[in-house]
């Protein structure tokens, strides 16, 4: 579960500024083909393992790499997984504690439903 949040935060930090030399602008852009080519990062179904259980991690609730329809169905798809194997679900209200915002979340990027 850590896989897909610590490689779109490495691809994120590795966004060209225009304030880079020429030869960070290089290394970026060769860190971002890299992981894209060999992770699929731009083609990431949100049905896929990898989502999925980044999405059940506790410590990943966030997903601030999901867009909201993205977000939206992924709710809808561990919903559905849930009601398929108990009656009832207690999905509805997750308990998340406010804490320090720490240097993992500022890699892996901002809540989602604070923007």
């Amino acid at each position: 579960s850590w896989c897909l949040p610590i490689l779109i935060g490495l691809r994120d930090i590795a966004k060209c500024d225009e304030h880079d030399s020429v030869i960070l602008t290089g290394i970026k852009k060769k860190l971002t083909h890299q992981l894209n080519e060999r992770f699929q990062l731009d083609e990431l179904k949100v049905n896929s393992c990898a989502i999925l259980s980044t999405a059940l991690d506790p410590r990943f609730r966030k997903l601030a790499f999901l867009t909201s329809q993205q977000w939206d169905e992924l709710h809808e798809i561990l919903v559905d997984k849930a009601n398929s194997k108990c009656s009832s679900s207690s999905l509805d209200k997750p308990l998340v504690k406010k804490k320090k915002k720490s240097m993992l979340d500022r890699l892996l990027g901002e809540d989602r439903k604070s923007k």
